[in-house]
């Protein structure tokens, strides 16, 4: 509750593209604040707010998108 959590996320393209648009989604809203900027995911809890929230990241080169990939969330009291 009341913490915040920032990951880096990273993607490789075969065809050797360097720049991403990831895009991120999450199943629980009511939990906390997700948002990217850039290649960073932050995800902010909201007070008094407790649970689980599954988290969908998908990158894209500009041509067509990755697999999703896919992590939970836990917050805890």
């Amino acid at each position: 509750e009341g913490e915040n959590l920032s990951l880096d996320l990273n993607a490789i393209d075969i065809d050797g593209s360097a720049e991403f648009i990831f895009t991120a989604t999450s199943n629980n809203t009511s939990l906390g604040d997700l948002s990217i900027n850039g290649n960073v995911l932050d995800f902010s809890t909201l007070d008094n707010q407790y649970g689980e929230a599954i988290i969908n990241v998908i990158a894209n080169d500009g041509i067509e998108n990755s697999s999703s990939e896919t992590f939970t969330i836990i917050v805890g009291k």
